[in-house]
């Protein structure tokens, strides 16, 4: 019963600060912050404040959020974006540019005829297997995080 109380009250505040996951289609996931580790919990409104800087909402949020788990960048490379104007910045930019590139690329996965899963589209943009050897663990990596932030 705590927890429901509990659940409850951060979906209210979470409705106060406009943040919707609008398209989302896993309702049981409410509150995302839940599920989060302790260390994306302290970076969460950062990134949440680039997510809507660029429409980013909805799954494509929670796949940014599971791109800074997977890459784990230091301070500077958070999201492992490598642009010279976002490399060596902070939070704030690192996430903003990978937010951007999460919704251009959904929606050029769209406008390609929705061919496979989204994220082994985007795995290919943002870190091409063929890239870099270590590049293989990305999507599987990507995938676990989406995975234990939505609770499964």
């Amino acid at each position: 019963m705590k927890r429901i109380i509990l659940s409850l009250c951060l979906i209210l505040i979470g409705m106060g600060a406009g943040f919707t996951l609008a398209g989302y289609d896993r309702p049981h996931n409410q509150d995302l912050r839940l599920n989060l580790p302790k260390k994306l919990v302290s970076e969460y409104d950062t990134i949440l404040r680039a997510a809507r800087r660029n429409d980013c909402e909805g799954e494509d949020f929670v796949i940014l959020l599971a791109i800074r788990m997977a890459e784990a960048g230091r301070a500077g490379r958070e999201f492992g974006v490598l642009h010279p104007r976002a490399i060596d910045t902070d939070l704030d930019t690192q996430a903003g540019w990978a937010a951007a590139t999460v919704v251009k690329n959904r929606a050029r996965w769209i406008a390609a005829g929705r061919q496979g899963e989204y994220i082994d589209f985007l795995w290919n943009r943002y870190c091409p297997p063929a890239a870099h050897p270590l590049n293989t663990h990305w999507g599987p990596n990507v995938k676990y995080w989406i995975a234990r932030i939505e609770g499964e």
